[in-house]
């Protein structure tokens, strides 16, 4: 036994390389090989390496980004937008759900028999825990293996001074490693690195040394020191806000924390309020991880937040280059074309834009619920809004009624034809900025690939993402319904004149599908709560977009819920 996890299983640790930016290269191949940086409004979000090399850097201004980039003969191109221009992560959800997928029932027999758990740490990133022997995995997962056992933290010094050429066997793990990397490549078309080692922490400090496109397996004493040695305080996981303290000390490798214990720690990071953070940075410094390998399970909820500004200011850069409106900066005209102008309670259009927001907010609760649907089979029965005002003090408040059941969308579906396939990004609109809607996709080998009915699963080799899932119309109309009832409650006690700030909408309270599929029909639900009925609905948003120029106007800012 050694003091780093158990002999007898290794954890791997599966990390997309660029995730956002391969995403975008498979939805449009001309991208491929190119650097290339994700911008989300005015932040870069994400960077590929041939972009990294050319000087570009995660949160650089946008503008300093695309000058870099073009000189390197890459491009910046928006996150992935509906038609309408609101920012949207459907097809990065769809491309991580299909590699979780992969992970835990896509491999090849013999590799898949040695998982013993799949854990998915975030959209583009999963552990899993490997064990030798047919039915291992099994075996293991019963037992919650994955950390770190064995000598106690005081002792380690003169552990790894007796041990220092100690060594175990990684093969199991190297071979689980190559399994993964060839079924993401030739499955999804997706390049990822994997790090290999006996607990989560080593693992994931592995996969960052492997990037981009390799394995690091981390096979022994001498390795874990290597590895602890070349990582820079900052890129421990879950400890890099106390990074500028610790650099500030002289603290700027992980190994370097060997030198100072749990109490000197927390006195060095302000007193014993700092003990529990002190003792995780004290275990980190040996490449100590206790935390298991589990499976999390779907999340219990799905939401769909919404802010939106307080007070009037230009409309995001985004939604002007998509013809949302006159220039950022021009003086706001009657219609408020080209501004993002504040909702307040008790105005005249308030019931009408609110509903015209949550039309567009239940139209990304219900993909999410359909990819849901698609991936772990049930289906939500409550359906809640959080209304959110500024002012002082500023005020929240919730109301819930009964989610729809699908049965009106499975009808819908059936009698609907399949939406027709638009173009994926073409040269001039990448080279813009705009990154379209849509419900095409691009294999691996750059084929277009046609849209997916609404419930098929992942089966064309190379595609990710733009398999979209589509709820319906009257499904969505009787969840916007359900919505403006519930906004109409939340608003009708507030004062008038207050800016209306967050809007959540969740699904939640999940049960099996076949249950809810076959309890009835969906009408009973519309009327649950006092709203406009769906054509007013569809009135109301049709007006507002002719007038505002875009549904920009109304919302800023959008955030999803758990990926």
């Amino acid at each position: 036994m050694h003091p780093y996890g158990s002999p007898t299983h290794c954890v791997l640790h599966v990390d997309v390389d660029s995730f956002f930016c391969q995403v975008e290269e498979l939805r449009c191949p001309s991208l491929a090989g190119r650097p290339l940086a994700i911008q989300q409004h005015q932040d870069v979000i994400a960077v590929n390496y041939p972009g990294r090399a050319a000087g570009v850097k995660k949160h650089m201004p946008p503008a300093q980004a695309r000058v870099l980039l073009s000189a390197a003969g890459g491009l910046l191109v928006h996150v992935f937008t509906e038609p309408d221009g609101r920012v949207s992560y459907r097809p990065y959800r769809e491309a991580s759900a299909a590699l979780m997928r992969l992970l835990s029932s896509g491999l090849p027999p013999a590799a898949a028999s040695c998982v013993a758990v799949v854990e998915k740490a975030s959209i583009d990133e999963a552990y899993l825990l490997v064990a030798g022997g047919q039915g291992a995995g099994q075996q293991f997962a019963a037992q919650g293996l994955g950390g770190s056992t064995g000598v106690a933290l005081p002792d380690m010094p003169a552990w790894l001074a007796a041990n220092a050429a100690a060594t175990w066997d990684c093969s199991l793990g190297a071979d689980m490693a190559a399994a993964v990397r060839a079924a993401a490549k030739a499955q999804l078309g997706l390049t990822v690195s994997v790090g290999v080692a006996p607990n989560k922490l080593l693992a994931k400090l592995a996969s960052r040394a492997a990037k981009p496109d390799g394995v690091h397996v981390v096979g022994g004493v001498a390795a874990v020191q290597a590895l602890l040695a070349a990582t820079p305080v900052d890129k421990l996981p879950g400890l890099g806000g106390v990074a500028p303290a610790l650099q500030r000390l002289g603290i700027t490798t992980a190994q370097q924390l060997q030198g100072h214990s749990a109490t000197s720690l927390a006195s060095l990071l302000g007193g014993q309020q700092q003990a529990r953070l002190a003792g995780r940075l004290a275990e980190a410094g040996w490449g100590r991880d206790e935390a298991r390998v589990v499976d999390k399970g779907p999340a219990k909820s799905l939401q769909v937040q919404m802010t939106l500004t307080p007070q009037m200011r230009p409309l995001p850069p985004n939604l002007q280059a998509a013809g949302r409106g006159p220039i950022a900066g021009q003086a706001s005209n009657a219609a408020g074309g080209g501004m993002l102008v504040p909702l307040l309670t008790g105005a005249a259009d308030t019931a009408p834009r609110l509903a015209a927001v949550l039309g567009a907010m239940a139209g990304d609760l219900l993909g999410r619920v359909m990819l849901d649907r698609h991936v772990e089979d049930r289906w939500p029965r409550k359906l809640a809004l959080t209304l959110t005002t500024s002012g002082n003090p500023p005020r929240s408040a919730t109301r819930s009624t009964t989610f729809p059941t699908p049965a009106l969308a499975a009808a819908a579906a059936a009698a609907a034809p399949a939406p027709a396939a638009a173009a994926t990004n073409s040269p001039a609109k990448v080279a813009a900025g705009i990154n379209g809607g849509g419900v095409s996709g691009a294999g691996a080998k750059g084929a277009a690939q046609a849209p997916a009915a609404p419930a098929a699963a992942f089966d064309a080799p190379g595609v990710v993402g733009e398999k979209r899932y589509a709820a319906g119309s009257a499904l969505h109309a009787a969840v916007v319904n359900l919505a403006a009832g519930l906004a109409q409650v939340l608003v009708a006690p507030l004062p008038a004149g207050h800016p209306v700030t967050i809007l959540n909408l969740t699904a939640s309270n999940f049960g099996p599908y076949e249950a809810a599929a076959a309890s009835g029909s969906i009408r009973r639900f519309t009327t649950a709560a006092a709203g406009p009925p769906p054509a007013a609905v569809a009135a109301a948003l049709a007006a507002l977009l002719v007038a505002a120029g875009g549904l920009g106007r109304l919302m800023p800012q959008q955030r999803e819920g758990p990926l």
